[in-house]
């Protein structure tokens, strides 16, 4: 069987991939347009992540703190949300929503990342319920409003 690398942080190391340092493809090496069709993918997703966080997160926070399996599954999507956000969200798209606050969303997925077994929970419920709008607002703004 062929020696993987674990460097590559894009996805699974191929052997193809292993010493060549190649990028995934869907990772964009620089500013990607807005009409950008994997840019688009993208904010697809950070929208469908935000839907459905608002469709199974649990009633109460009371709730929450009682379902690890609602705090794994939230964790988990805020930390795809924010890593959408940074690496595959032209810097145009950002620029034109100044009311995200892009470096929390970035500063979130790094605690998530590496600082797991210290994770607020409270504030994982806070950000759940109340500051996503905005989020979801820009890539409405961005791709047109969602339906139902």
């Amino acid at each position: 069987m062929p020696r993987v690398s674990s460097r590559h942080r894009g996805g699974p190391a191929t052997p193809e991939r292993r010493s060549t340092g190649a990028r995934h493809p869907l990772r964009r090496c620089s500013a990607v347009s807005s009409g950008d069709p994997r840019e688009r993918r993208y904010l697809e997703y950070i929208g469908d992540s935000i839907e459905r966080l608002r469709a199974y997160s649990p009633a109460t926070l009371q709730e929450f703190l009682a379902d690890p399996v609602a705090q794994d599954a939230m964790v988990w999507r805020l930390q795809t949300i924010a890593d959408a956000a940074r690496n595959h969200v032209s810097e145009e798209v950002k620029r034109r929503h100044p009311q995200v606050r892009w470096r929390a969303v970035y500063g979130f997925r790094n605690i998530a990342a590496h600082g797991y077994a210290g994770m607020n929970l409270d504030l994982v419920w806070e950000i759940v319920t109340e500051h996503l709008a905005p989020l979801l607002d820009a890539v409405e703004a961005e791709l047109g409003p969602r339906g139902d």
